[in-house]
């Protein structure tokens, strides 16, 4: 890491080697968002446009707060839960404070969100296939 590396990534990355037992509150700024999705965010479903567009507007309205909700990692780094919030802070170019946890076991994956349905087209598209809302839809 550089100089210019943001100091909340510089936590995060300390904080997924010694992960600790409880969540930690952190603010998150865009720089870093963009580096959390673009290096450690594989494997995940497609964003929700419609959700990134109405976190990001409340984001930079001031009407974002510190709900609960957590960001995710594995204990391998790769996120697991929360691209929708961190892109949205790269839309609206502000920080957001929010819970993070580390350690998660990867392979607990399918057993998040499950009180939001993965629809057919994020099957598809977590197995690895192109065009998956499309397939999808050919499929149906």
């Amino acid at each position: 890491m550089s100089e210019q590396t943001p100091l909340a990534l510089k936590k995060i990355e300390a904080l997924i080697t010694a992960s600790p037992e409880s969540s930690v509150v952190m603010e998150i700024d865009p720089k870093t968002t963009t580096e959390i999705l673009s290096e450690r965010n594989a494997g995940n479903r497609p964003p929700k446009p419609n959700k990134v567009q109405q976190f990001a507007a409340d984001m930079a309205n001031g009407k974002w707060g510190l709900t609960g909700d957590t960001i995710k990692f594995g204990n391998d780094g790769r996120l697991l839960d929360g691209q929708n919030r961190l892109s949205a802070s790269i839309r609206a170019g502000t920080p957001f404070k929010t819970h993070v946890v580390f350690g998660i076991d990867p392979n607990l994956f399918g057993r998040m969100d499950i009180g939001k349905p993965r629809n057919a087209a994020d099957v598809l598209h977590i197995a690895g296939f192109k065009y998956a809302t499309t397939l999808a839809a050919a499929i149906r």
